[in-house]
């Protein structure tokens, strides 16, 4: 998975990337916040483990910036550049697949949390 966030962060530049998922996280974060505070555990696991699956790519993004800066590469998108973009095409022909993967390891445990919480009323009453 860390291939995937790494080459989908220089994708889309390192700064969007970082901003882009700092933000999700804090909107989130105060929907998650409010769900327990409210009592609403369900969503508020939900809404947390989609904070953390948001730190970790700033995480990675982060690292990558950094490494980028001491290294004097360049930090933006790869759609700035024709050149580099078809070398990333070349590179990584199964992005979308990728794009793929991520979502589904990133959502399954949420889904697998809200069949068992779904079908646990239905084995009480049995």
């Amino acid at each position: 998975m860390r291939g995937i966030i790494q080459r989908h962060n220089r994708l889309n530049g390192l700064v969007f990337s970082i901003v882009e998922f700092v933000i999700i996280a804090l909107i989130v974060g105060a929907f998650a916040t409010y769900y327990v505070v409210h009592g609403r555990w369900v969503m508020a696991v939900i809404g947390w483990g989609i904070v953390f699956n948001c730190a970790s790519v700033v995480f990675y993004g982060w690292h990558q910036l950094t490494q980028a800066r001491s290294g004097g590469e360049s930090i933006g998108s790869y759609y700035s550049d024709k050149k580099a973009r078809e070398q990333h095409r070349r590179e990584n022909p199964h992005m979308l697949l990728d794009t793929l993967a991520f979502v589904i390891a990133a959502l399954l445990p949420f889904v697998m949390l809200l069949a068992a919480l779904f079908n646990l009323p239905r084995q009480k009453k049995e």
